[in-house]
């Protein structure tokens, strides 16, 4: 039997939200991968070509100039999109298994629940960067980028200050994933200048017996982590 895709029932707020959410899905989806998800990184490149699909046809059909311009303008990020996505989710992406080196970044004091959230967000931004790269945004490139390495620094310092055993193997998830996200950002959007410099300070700071001791409990945690993912599930398979 053959699939015959529904092309005449996308409404223009339905196309708008899907387009949104294939955008803010890239991130997750190089997580997915990551961790052996075939299926739904299929999916997820099945989808944006359907979605494609949905808004030439939708073009074809409006007749206001102006929604049509909008549509457009979406048809042309969406195939921006598609080719990031593409290039990137057929690649080679694996799991974090060494932190080498980190960077000179300020200090943050952050909850539990601003790091789950602060982690959503750059894994749904990513999407958006491949777009700000197609325009020669920089500037948002370069303070995504930041961003994600404050989040691993702010994640690191936390990793040393709790004791709680069930919080430490959530931070380790919380880590681990975010240095694929680094990974996979630098396949997207180029590598990173920073992410091949060390400053002075930053070499103290890898040196400081406070981050060797975080270093240690990471290592520590890492194959009890792993059997704790994969017996209470993926930390992103409630988001698809």
């Amino acid at each position: 039997m053959v699939h015959i895709k529904n092309k005449h029932k996308c409404t223009m707020q339905g196309l708008q939200k899907w387009f949104e959410m294939k955008f803010e899905k890239l991130g997750w989806m190089a997580l997915a991968k990551a961790h052996g998800h075939d299926l739904l990184v299929r999916s997820y490149l099945q989808s944006i070509d359907h979605l494609s699909d949905c808004i030439s046809y939708k073009i074809k059909t409006v007749q206001d100039p102006d929604r049509k311009e909008d549509l457009n303008i979406m048809c042309d990020h969406v195939d921006t999109l598609c080719k990031a996505a593409d290039k990137l989710l057929k690649s080679d992406i694996r799991e974090c298994t060494t932190h080498k080196k980190h960077h000179e970044v300020r200090e943050h004091d952050v909850t539990f629940h601003g790091l789950h959230m602060w982690q959503k967000k750059m894994f749904e931004r990513l999407g958006w960067m491949v777009l700000a790269k197609n325009e020669g945004n920089s500037l948002k490139i370069k303070a995504y980028r930041e961003s994600i390495c404050r989040l691993k620094h702010s994640l690191m310092n936390k990793m040393n200050d709790v004791e709680e055993k069930d919080r430490e193997d959530d931070l380790k998830i919380l880590y681990d994933d975010v240095c694929i996200l680094c990974s996979v950002a630098d396949k997207v959007l180029g590598k990173w200048e920073g992410s091949g410099k060390m400053s002075s300070s930053t070499a103290a700071t890898t040196s400081n017996p406070t981050m060797k001791k975080s270093q240690k409990k990471i290592k520590k945690m890492s194959k009890r982590t792993k059997k704790t993912r994969s017996d209470s599930g993926s930390v992103f398979g409630g988001l698809f």
